[in-house]
């Protein structure tokens, strides 16, 4: 059963040049992404751009696809959620955070453990 190869379509000269300047930037997600789309326009094929990118052939086949489908903004990196809010308020970790240490520690300052310890 033969599949068929995922190329990137023509990139317009605006997309050239936001592509160019992703991949100079700092941002190694647009750094990696720009080049997916700069091998794939050399006719590199996904499971090569993947070894020289240390990626998964899959995640070249949707970056390239959705830069097809939907251009620049779908490639884009979007912000993460920032993960699991912590249990506690800022507040209560500055109030930790200017109290000694327990005396039982025998320490002039706390131990990030024993920050960790208090908050939990």
């Amino acid at each position: 059963m033969s599949t068929m190869a995922i190329k990137v379509r023509r990139i317009t000269p605006e997309e050239s040049e936001i592509l160019d300047r992703w991949q100079r930037c700092d941002d190694i997600i647009r750094c990696r992404r720009a080049r997916i789309q700069r091998l794939s326009e050399a006719e590199w094929r996904c499971p090569a751009i993947a070894g020289a990118l240390a990626l998964h052939a899959e995640t070249v086949r949707w970056v390239v696809k959705v830069f097809n489908e939907s251009r620049i903004p779908a490639i884009t990196p979007r912000p993460r959620s920032g993960g699991r809010p912590p249990g506690y308020t800022e507040e209560v970790a500055e109030d930790l955070v200017r109290q000694g240490p327990p005396a039982e520690e025998g320490r002039a300052t706390r131990t990030l453990g024993g920050l960790a310890n208090k908050c939990y």
